[in-house]
């Protein structure tokens, strides 16, 4: 593993200065009873790169026998989500945990290219603190990647490409990362389930 937050301030230092959490309520999206993801067209600028992330996944999935590019979503930025009557949208398009490899490694990109990744390809993903009796239920990472070895709220993960069918993708997301990680029923274990913010930043 090359980098880690772990015992690492620089590193830290440029995550808080490139990410974003607002409360929804700043937003001026009060209220929300449900959200929705609406399905754009991939950016060309993406289309354009999509030679260098087959190059890299082919390369990558050689490596790591048990990989797979699962299918993702992602936005542009903070103009992609509005509130209506109760909802709060997403306009998101479709993509992969290749372009996400890339986004994060910049491997073989231009500078214009690693740019554009970092400032228009925002990951949909959906996280949750879970909290009972003034305790908050958190996990040490163990995976072999940027945060490893740090504790951090469950549950979280990305919106699986496909949940934009449903109604309220983030809360079902939420749901399907707290049965894998911690078992718990999000229907059934809890007494309120509400939206807090949303988080946007190049990672």
């Amino acid at each position: 593993m090359a980098v880690s937050f772990k015992d690492n301030p620089a590193l830290w230092e440029g995550f808080y200065h490139t990410h974003c959490t607002r409360r929804l309520r700043e937003l001026g999206f009060s209220d929300i009873s449900s959200t929705k993801i609406v399905l754009e067209e991939k950016p060309s600028e993406l289309q354009d790169l999509q030679g260098k992330i087959d190059a890299f996944w082919r390369e990558y999935s050689a490596e790591n026998k048990n990989a797979r590019n699962g299918e993702l979503y992602a936005v542009s930025g903070w103009n992609n989500f509005e509130y209506c009557q109760g909802t709060l949208f997403a306009r998101a398009y479709k993509t992969n945990f290749a372009t996400l490899l890339v986004k994060i490694g910049k491997e073989g990109l231009t500078p214009k290219e690693a740019e554009f990744l970092d400032t228009k390809v925002m990951f949909l993903g959906s996280g949750g603190y879970l909290q009972n009796d003034n305790k908050y239920l958190v996990g040490k990472v163990a995976k072999r990647n940027v945060k490893q070895d740090l504790w951090e709220s469950v549950p979280q993960g990305f919106v699986s490409y496909g949940f934009h069918q449903y109604d309220d993708p983030f809360k079902k997301t939420l749901a399907k990362e707290g049965r894998e990680e911690t078992a718990l029923d999000l229907a059934l274990d809890f007494d309120l389930v509400s939206p807090y913010g949303i988080n946007i930043g190049p990672r």
